[in-house]
């Protein structure tokens, strides 16, 4: 520190001022720099004040500003809020003026005594919370954590609350859950807390059990084996791991070590066939994996890279692993490993990578690696997971209550997200995508760090609220739903296996309200939602049954990801260790937000990088771009004040505003939300008609109500107006006014369209009848020949999704109408009740539907459905279309795909399809699909 020509004593950077406090090593000067810029501070020194009875604990002393008073309780919370917990003084002493020694420096022997009762570290006594400590200090990595101690303020978060609940409840056989953490954060309390659970809570299986000849896929393998099937030549689930290895390689110490990280993980060497029962987890031996190779190669390299990494696995075929060595020269190789998600997930890199350096090193010196065999391997969780989570058929299993809740709360929720989209949704889906990095400030930050702690929540609940909020006024919708992957591996002992681990939670979030209001509903939601995350994925999408679609993935489009999973640090023996990312990028959801906290040194955040990956179907990187700038300004709007509206928040920059400006200036028309807030290109709104008079409005507004459209023009002069028509429009980035209000309509409208639009079709009405939807249709007055309802089936299977096909078509000389000319729907469906239903009587059917109809009474054990009745409606799941696959293909080679009996999930729609003798091609499989 210096004095300063004015007289004021700054913060010149770093001396000599570093300590050591409860294990951690603390900049005085950092510490120093962050209570210099609490308000009302004006000068501030750290010390390290040691004391007979208590441990070691950090002091401040600071002066005020002029005219300044200071709170001493107001500079601890300040500091809290920026600074680490083991960072924050235990003391905040308030002095007229520092003392100074000869040389201008401050003389902190002359400091006075701290005017504190010292927060001394309480250690743990009783045994509830030896074990809440002791977990504290493993999921967080602290040296120690005392009774006082609180999991958030230490750095906990909503992911790594999950695994303390698991350990303590591991430990101690209690039946906590995540709320518990968060209502009860400090040892002391989470200890009285488990103390208390003890009694009546369910025992847990033990994680290693005898294993039977048969072992299942667990459900998050389930899931990935469903996937990879639908198209294996997809690598939208590969893994891969690249890294360019500089200095002197020993390529025998690598292919053994390689082959000792086999041995010690099954997961690196199952296979999952297909069995009677369904998939099962074949384990083989170390042998029997392809082995490392190498090439030397002199150019393509990164061609070379790029075929490796985009070949698909058949898990079914074989063991889905792959490892390259490429030889640039002497001295500079990549390997690059490539292996199904099935196999392995994100927070998996780090013991593989830690087992690997591991075994190159002992490898290198001549000997095998001297570990100790993992207690448990993936296998053994697969097992306990089943036993644990129990049978869907058992009301009282942990399974049964947890889908219980998933029904309640995602009941009735919008099937796909409304998004400012750049084009429409295309039938199939493609795996093409893009990615737009960006950052968030380490100030803003710090501010998201602080607000979460003041609101009891996490960094990870804040950036959700501010998606949430970005999605609302993006896309109109205050029903959001953002899906979230968990890591799903708790318990400790699980730590270090390899293996598919990682779930997938659904959060619906109502934005309405305050900024605070969302908060608190965000927690509230987040929380229960952790609280059920025991209940894999898929099997939530079984239990809603949601309408599949190629087109979108089931339940949410749009997926919040906190990567805080540890980077794994490679140091090999004589070799410097360079890790590359692939260039590789599909995307599996329509947008994807990764976030990632950093921090410096003191552990001080330090900001957050961010990327969007986007799916190029939908978007171009232009309005991504734009997505990106807005949510770190809507971030930035929910520290700055928590009180505003939702509805209220400034989401727009102040190009877009200048450029929304000019627009309307040209074409006399404003786009409004419903706050009358202008609305970026893109975002769906109200027109509005600029000073416009009585007659413009009549022609617009059909109503006579025209004279209430208008309102006064907060854009204009004073006393200027405007009026809303009935119409809905965005502006495109190129300044173009696109009506959408045809777009609005209800789905029955585009059935309509399509059934109208066949050629033999003059006229077409849909409505929805006690079996489903009903097509009525009247023919041209040309046609010769009428088209068979299966005819027009498979003409709208083909441009519909399954579940919008009619279940009837019923052709009519004229659509009946009312005296005001109107559609009768009531005669309409008059005629629904005298008609027969197409599959009442197997008569009925075709040759063709009937062998159809043979193979589902095999698979789903019963014969009660019809050829309109939807497979996944009559007691069909995912597992049992991967069945009658395999049962048609016997039949008719090369006809249909799994995926295809997603999109025709009728026995008369398979039918059809299976009309046409032409097998499927690569090119006509779809790149990826979600269940």
């Amino acid at each position: 520190m210096r004095w300063s020509v004015e007289g004021v004593l700054e913060f010149r950077g770093r001396g000599d001022f570093q300590v050591k406090v409860r294990g951690r090593r603390v900049e005085l000067g950092e510490v120093e720099a962050v209570l210099a810029r609490c308000p009302g501070v004006g000068q501030a020194v750290v010390v390290v004040h040691n004391s007979a009875v208590a441990e070691s604990v950090l002091a401040a002393y600071v002066t005020a500003e002029e005219d300044a008073t200071i709170d001493t309780s107001e500079v601890t919370r300040f500091a809290e809020s920026l600074l680490a917990p083991f960072m924050v003084p235990a003391s905040v002493t308030v002095l007229d003026r520092l003392p100074l020694g000869a040389n201008g420096k401050v003389d902190r022997r002359e400091l006075p005594e701290p005017e504190f009762a010292p927060r001394t570290f309480r250690a743990p006594t009783t045994l509830y919370e030896t074990v809440v400590a002791d977990v504290f200090a493993e999921v967080l990595a602290i040296d120690a954590v005392g009774t006082e101690d609180d999991f958030f303020a230490s750095g906990g978060n909503s992911l790594t609350a999950t695994q303390v609940v698991s350990r303590i409840n591991a430990a101690l056989g209690t039946a906590l859950d995540v709320r518990e953490v968060f209502e009860t954060p400090m040892v002391r309390q989470l200890a009285a807390r488990a103390s208390r659970s003890i009694a009546g809570c369910e025992t847990r299986p033990a994680v290693v059990a005898p294993r039977p000849d048969r072992v299942p896929l667990s459900w998050a393998q389930n899931r990935m084996w469903l996937i990879n099937q639908i198209d294996p030549s997809s690598p939208a689930y590969n893994v891969a791991t690249i890294v360019r290895l500089s200095g002197e390689l020993d390529f025998a110490a690598m292919a053994s070590a390689f082959e000792d990280v086999l041995r010690r993980h099954e997961s690196l060497r199952t296979w999952y066939p297909y069995g009677t029962a369904g998939p099962t987890q074949e384990i083989v031996g170390a042998d029997q994996v392809e082995k490392i190779a190498m090439t030397t190669v002199e150019n393509a390299l990164h061609e070379q890279i790029s075929n490796l990494v985009s070949e698909g696995f058949d898990v079914a075929a074989a063991v889905p692993l792959r490892a390259h060595l490429f030889e640039l020269e002497e001295q500079e190789h990549v390997l690059v490993v490539v292996l199904h998600h099935i196999a392995a997930d994100g927070f998996s890199m780090a013991p593989l990578a830690r087992d690997m350096m591991a075994a190159y090193a002992a490898r290198s010196k001549g000997h095998p690696p001297g570990w100790e065999p993992l207690p448990v391997q993936y296998a053994d969780y697969a097992l306990w997971q089943r036993q644990l989570l129990g049978s869907e058929d058992d009301p009282d299993s942990l399974l049964s209550r947890q889908l219980d809740y998933w029904r309640s709360v995602l009941a009735d929720a919008p099937a796909v997200a409304v998004l400012p989209t750049d084009r429409d949704r295309p039938q199939r889906r493609s795996a093409g995508a893009g990615r737009v990095t960006f950052s968030i400030g380490a100030d803003l930050h710090r501010d998201v760090v602080a607000l979460a702690r003041a609101r009891r929540c996490t960094v990870f609940m804040v950036a959700h609220a501010a998606l949430a909020l970005l999605l609302f006024r993006s896309g109109g919708s205050d029903d959001v739903v953002i899906g979230s992957p968990v890591a799903g591996r708790g318990d400790a002992v699980l730590d270090d296996v390899v293996g598919m681990f990682v779930n997938t939670l659904v959060l619906r979030t109502r934005v309405s309200g305050t900024i605070d209001d969302l908060l608190a509903h965000v927690r509230e939601s987040d929380l229960t939602a952790f609280t059920h995350s025991g209940v894999p994925f898929d099997r939530v999408v079984e239990a809603l049954n949601p309408e599949r679609s190629q087109a979108y993935s089931p339940l949410f489009q749009v997926l919040l990801e906190f990567r805080n999973t540890e980077s794994p640090e490679l140091e090999l023996p004589q070799l410097q260790v360079e890790v590359l990312e692939p260039e590789v990028v599909s995307s599996l959801f329509d947008l994807q937000l990764a976030l990632t906290q950093h921090y410096d040194g003191s552990g001080i955040s330090d900001g957050m990088t961010a990327c969007f990956t986007y799916s190029t179907d939908l978007f171009d990187e232009e309005t991504v771009t734009a997505l990106a700038d807005r949510f770190v300004r809507i971030l930035a709007a929910i520290v700055i004040d928590p009180s505003v509206a939702v509805a209220d928040v400034d989401i727009l920059a102040p190009a877009e505003r200048t450029q929304l400006r000019q627009w309307r200036t040209h074409s006399g028309v404003i786009v409004l939300d419903p706050r009358l807030h202008p609305v970026p290109a893109g975002v769906t709104g109200a027109v509005y008609l600029v000073d416009p008079d009585e007659e413009d409005v009549r022609q617009e507004i059909s109503s006579s109500d025209a004279a209430e459209a208008f309102v006064a023009n907060p854009f204009g002069p004073p006393g200027s107006r405007m009026a809303r028509t009935e119409r809905l429009a965005r502006w495109t980035r190129s300044g173009l006014l696109v009506d959408v209000s045809a777009a609005e309509d209800s789905p029955e409208r585009s059935v309509t369209d399509v059934v109208a639009s066949h050629p033999a079709v003059r006229e077409a009405v849909v409505i929805e009848g006690v079996t489903g939807v009903v097509a009525f249709w009247v023919p041209v007055t040309t046609t010769t020949v009428l088209p068979a309802a299966e005819d027009l089936r498979a003409f709208s299977a083909h441009r519909l999704d399954s579940g919008l096909v009619p279940k009837q078509f019923l052709a009519l000389g004229a659509i009946p109408r009312t005296t005001e000319g109107n559609v009768d729907e009531d005669a309409l469906r008059a005629l629904i009740s005298d008609a027969e239903p197409s599959d009442v009587s197997r008569n009925h059917w075709t040759p063709l539907q009937q062998e159809v109809g043979e193979h589902w009474v095999a698979v789903l054990g019963h014969d009660d459905f019809g050829r309109d009745d939807g497979f996944f409606d009559v007691g069909g799941n995912s597992l049992r279309v991967v069945e009658l696959q395999r049962r048609l293909d016997e039949r008719w080679p090369g006809i249909l795909r799994v995926g295809q009996l997603f999109e025709f999930v009728t026995v008369a729609a398979q039918a059809d399809a299976l009309s046409d003798s032409s097998p499927m091609t690569e090119n006509d499989m779809p790149a990826t699909f979600e269940f």
